[in-house]
């Protein structure tokens, strides 16, 4: 439940329907500052500042003895902030109470922490699931690289094969040809060994299907 509220306040967010955005509270313009800056408030007590157009532009909240001044979307961005740093997938009964880099590097991968993914993959390799869990991150973790490397490959495809300007000590401007021979054969290369590589990890996994090119 928490990931999807977190995710609905994405997309309000996006859209402008944001609580933070669309909330009303006392606001002010510039012929209201002086008296705005002396008006007794009670602590946590949040007010908007306005510009002369009427338009937010920061939320203040007094504090014990002082105010802060802070972003429009000061709220949204602590909920996606906490989002971020959630662990969505653990399970119920999770026991980690202080979390390492170890378990920020699971997260990252699996939405977990150590020991709810350890604890996972043991009850997998106690049922006899674990090698079909195995060969499926293989190629979801292959699949993953790969497309990175496309886009990868695609930006230095365009460097060799486009024209490059250079501008020399004396203001001069030299354009060095692209060499669209060499880039095609970088490119053929990549793909073939792609091709290879994702052929290999399907045989591994017992699927014999070819790898469409």
């Amino acid at each position: 439940m928490a990931r999807l509220q977190n995710v609905k306040a994405v997309r309000e967010m996006l859209e402008g329907k944001h609580r933070t955005q669309t909330r009303t509270k006392i606001g002010f313009t510039d012929a209201d500052v002086a008296s705005e800056k002396s008006k007794r408030r009670e602590v946590g007590e949040t007010w908007e500042e306005k510009d002369s157009n009427g338009d937010v532009i920061a939320v203040w909240e007094q504090k014990n003895g002082y105010r802060v001044r802070s972003g429009v979307h000061k709220e949204a961005v602590e909920e996606i902030r906490e989002y971020l740093n959630s662990y969505p997938n653990c399970l119920p009964n999770c026991r980690t109470k202080v979390y390492t880099k170890l378990d920020k590097r699971f997260r990252a991968k699996f939405g977990r922490c150590a020991d709810c993914q350890f604890r996972i993959e043991t009850k997998m390799k106690q049922e006899g699931k674990f090698k079909e869990y195995e060969r499926e991150q293989m190629m979801r973790n292959a699949e993953a690289f790969f497309k990175q490397a496309d886009k990868e490959i695609d930006i230095t495809y365009e460097q060799i094969a486009g024209e490059s300007h250079f501008v020399n000590s004396d203001g001069r401007i030299e354009v060095w040809n692209g060499d669209r021979t060499h880039a095609e054969k970088m490119r053929e290369e990549y793909h073939e060994f792609k091709k290879i590589a994702l052929q290999k990890i399907q045989e591994y996994n017992g699927n014999t299907t070819k790898v469409s090119e």
